[in-house]
């Protein structure tokens, strides 16, 4: 009997030990978590390119044919560069029929369109501009153990962690080199399923006199859902501003990492918002779900109000009755015969 009082003794003992060491382990993990944050580890093309602030480089971006002809045309005048946000698993479904859309109603305005995705075969021969990601450009080490450390793969087929690293990667490094000749002024970016209305958003830029100097435009969809902005939506912004970040790029690696949260909207936006200190400017007109997703109460007075008023939408799904009929009312001023 007291020998199994003892061992009983003993095993509460050891259980409260297991108990201890758990929430001391919790304890220093949390008071040390700003500076772990600050030590997360640099991305091996910033180990690859140590000067690339400096250097006017668009690898390891590469241009399909398409996209090359493009930014080689001497001719050509883009005030705005609006990025279609996609990979080889969307590619074919959504940023296909979103780019045709858009390229059918742009009514030959200042807009240039292009498809950020990973790389994937046939993408040389098709007939838009895209610019994709190689997976070879750093050592296959040096990527694999970033990868590891932070669950992430840049070019990985399927990789929703990849597809937010590639936006936060090409934002904050090579949209300028990359897009260096077209002298943009502002450049949108927004995912593959928001459909997007050039001729609505240059009578935005006309009125709204936040975003008609172009001076420090950091602008998009703010709600209550969303961590600053809703990029999905949208993200503007200003040639300054990317200038900016792209200067304050290793402090965006060191703080606003993987670590710091998976969503390339809430690492950019966060940025932008602490670190290079810009308040962001709320467009109503970028809409983060299209009227019906908000309320089944919707009337169609209102529901038909709000896409015709709308730059943007998003969420909306392609193989769906109810994409067409808000794509008809959201390009309908821009359509004389009734297609799309």
């Amino acid at each position: 009997m007291h020998l199994k009082k003892r061992v009983f003794v003993i095993i509460v003992k050891c259980i409260f030990a297991i108990i201890s060491i758990l929430l001391l382990i919790k304890y220093m993990i949390k008071r040390n978590k700003r500076n772990w944050l600050y030590n997360a580890p640099f991305p091996p093309i910033l180990l690859k390119y140590p000067n690339i602030i400096n250097e006017n480089t668009c690898k390891p971006y590469k241009l399909n044919k398409v996209a090359g002809e493009l930014l080689t045309n001497l001719n050509l005048k883009c005030e705005t560069v609006a990025i279609i946000l996609s990979s080889s698993v969307t590619f074919h479904k959504r940023a296909v029929k979103i780019y045709d859309l858009i390229k059918r109603n742009n009514n030959q305005h200042e807009i240039c369109v292009f498809v950020l995705t990973n790389e994937f075969a046939g993408i040389q021969d098709l007939d838009m501009p895209i610019i994709s990601r190689s997976s070879n450009e750093s050592s296959w080490i040096g990527e694999k153990l970033y990868q590891l450390t932070l669950n992430y793969e840049v070019s990985g087929r399927g990789s929703k962690l990849g597809f937010q690293e590639r936006v936060a990667e090409f934002t904050t490094l090579f949209a300028l080199p990359c897009l260096s000749s077209t002298n943009f002024k502002y450049i949108l970016l927004f995912d593959d399923d928001t459909i997007f209305n050039p001729n609505r958003y240059v009578k935005l830029l006309q009125s709204n006199e936040l975003l008609k100097s172009a001076k420090n435009v950091f602008a998009g969809k703010r709600w209550n859902d969303c961590n600053v902005l809703c990029g999905g939506a949208g993200m503007l912004f200003g040639r300054d501003v990317m200038i900016k970040m792209r200067l304050n790029v290793k402090l965006f690696y060191q703080f606003y990492s993987r670590y710091y949260s998976q969503y390339v909207d809430v690492r950019l936006t966060r940025f932008t918002l602490e670190a290079l200190k810009l308040q962001p400017i709320h467009i109503e007109e970028f809409l983060n779900d299209p009227p019906d997703s908000i309320s089944k109460t919707t009337s169609m007075e209102s529901f038909n109000r709000e896409i015709q008023s709308a730059v943007t939408i998003h969420h909306m799904d392609v193989d769906t009755k109810n994409f067409y009929n808000i794509v008809k009312l959201f390009y309908e001023e821009e359509q004389d015969d009734g297609t799309l």
